[in-house]
C-alpha cells in the first residue's frame, strides 16, 4: 500500500512555498484544520479539546465558501474537517466539502462515524481524499466507557464504516478509509480485536495513536499515563499488528508520533506556523490546535475580517511575537507541526559540508 507518510511532513513537495519563507516573504498556509462544528454528541475521556465547552456553534456554510476560496488564491492545498466537535454535526457539512473540493482544495474528514451515514457518504465521500474514523473501543461496554455516548453507536460506527467501504467499491472512489484508536490503559486489551474488527469491514488503514497533552485540558489521563514510558514496550501489539498487514490494509502503530516526549526539540521557536492553521466554528483563526482558546492567541475571527487582513494584521503579528519568545518545552510534545520544525530548523541552521550531496 502506498506510504502516505503518516507522522511525517510534506513540505518537501513544495519547494516553492519553503523558498519564499526563507526569503521572508508572507506566507500563506498549504494546510487548515476546520471545525464545522463545536457541539458534539461524545464525550471521550481523552478529548483534547473538553475546555471549549461543546458550544453548538457551526461554520455557515457562505462563510466557508468565501474564506476557503480566499485562501485557495492564496496558496490553500488542503482542508482537514475536524477540530472542536464532530463535523457531522453541521447539517451542511456535505455541501461545504463539496464545494471546498470544486475549488481544487484537497479535503479530509475526521469523525466519530456515528453520524456518517450511507446517504452523508454517497453525498460527499467522492470529495474526501481521506476519512478518519475516531474509534477507540472494540466493544461496546469498553466504546462506551471511553466516548461516552448513546447505547448502540459502537455497532451504527461499525454499519457506517462497511457501508462506506462498500460505496467505495461500488462506485470506485479513491478515498482512503481509516479507523483510529487512542490507545489508553481502558482499552489497550482491544487494540488487536478492533484491528481484525476493521480489517474484516473492508477499511484501508487502522492507526494506533498516543493520548494528547492538551494543556487546557481536564482529563483525567493526563494524570494516569506517563508519556516518558506508557508506549515503550509495545513490541507484541506492534508485531501483531504487522501481521495484518496486506497489499489491501495496513496497521500503523504511530511509534514516531509516541517518542516525541523523550526525544525533545531541536529548535527553540515554531518556524512552521505559516504553513498551517486552524479554524474553529465561531470563526476565530489560531496558530494551530494546542493553542485553541487561548484569547491572547487568536489571530482574529473570519465573520470580521478577511483571511488576507488577518494574516497580515497587526493582531496575528503580537500573537507571533509572544510565541516567538515562548519557551517550546511549554508546547506539547506530540505536536503535529514537529516534523516540520525539525525540517525547517535544519534549513534555518544548516551544518558544515551542506555542498557534498
Amino acid at each position: 500500500m502506498e506510504d502516505y507518510r503518516v507522522d511525517s511532513h510534506k513540505l518537501i513537495f513544495h519547494p516553492d512555498r519553503v523558498a519564499a519563507w526563507m526569503q521572508g516573504k508572507t506566507v500563506y498556509p498549504i494546510n487548515a484544520e476546520i471545525s464545522l462544528a463545536g457541539a458534539c454528541n461524545h464525550r471521550c475521556i481523552f478529548c483534547a479539546v473538553d475546555y471549549m465547552g461543546y458550544e453548538p456553534k457551526v461554520l455557515s456554510k457562505g462563510i466557508a465558501h468565501d474564506i476557503f476560496q480566499e485562501m485557495h488564491l492564496k496558496g490553500l492545498k488542503s482542508v482537514l474537517f475536524a477540530g472542536t466537535g464532530e463535523p457531522l454535526l453541521n447539517k451542511d457539512a456535505p455541501d461545504i466539502i463539496n464545494d471546498t473540493k470544486m475549488m481544487g482544495v484537497d479535503t479530509a474528514l475526521s469523525t466519530n462515524g456515528v453520524l456518517f451515514t450511507s446517504d452523508i457518504a454517497k453525498e460527499c465521500m467522492e470529495s474526501l481524499s481521506w476519512i478518519r474514523f475516531s474509534t477507540s473501543a472494540a466493544t461496546e461496554s469498553t466504546y462506551k466507557k471511553i466516548h461516552c455516548g448513546k447505547d448502540g453507536d459502537l455497532e451504527r460506527v461499525f454499519t457506517n464504516i462497511y457501508n462506506a467501504t462498500q460505496i467505495k467499491q461500488k462506485y470506485q472512489l479513491k478515498t482512503i478509509l481509516n479507523v483510529q484508536i487512542v490507545m489508553i490503559p481502558e482499552n489497550i486489551d482491544e487494540v488487536i480485536l478492533l484491528a481484525k474488527k476493521v480489517k474484516k469491514l473492508g477499511a484501508d488503514q487502522f492507526l494506533v495513536k498516543s493520548f494528547g497533552w492538551q494543556p487546557l485540558s481536564s482529563s483525567e489521563l493526563k494524570k494516569e499515563i506517563d508519556r516518558n514510558t506508557y508506549y515503550d514496550n509495545q513490541e507484541e501489539i506492534i508485531q501483531e499488528l504487522e501481521q495484518l498487514n496486506d497489499k489491501n490494509f495496513r496497521a500503523v502503530y504511530r511509534s514516531n508520533r509516541m517518542s516525541k516526549p523523550k526525544i525533545g526539540k531541536c529548535y527553540t521557536e515554531c518556524y512552521a506556523m505559516p504553513f498551517h492553521t486552524n479554524i474553529d466554528a465561531n470563526g476565530d483563526v489560531w496558530p494551530c490546535c494546542i493553542l485553541i482558546g487561548m484569547k491572547d492567541m487568536c489571530f482574529g475571527n473570519i465573520y470580521k475580517n478577511t483571511f488576507e487582513e488577518i494574516w497580515k494584521g497587526k493582531q496575528r503579528e503580537n500573537v507571533i511575537k509572544k510565541l516567538t519568545e515562548m519557551k517550546l518545552s511549554e508546547c506539547t510534545p506530540e505536536c503535529r507541526l514537529d516534523d516540520m520544525n525539525r525540517y525547517l530548523h535544519e534549513l534555518k541552521h544548516p551544518g558544515e559540508h551542506v555542498n557534498f550531496i
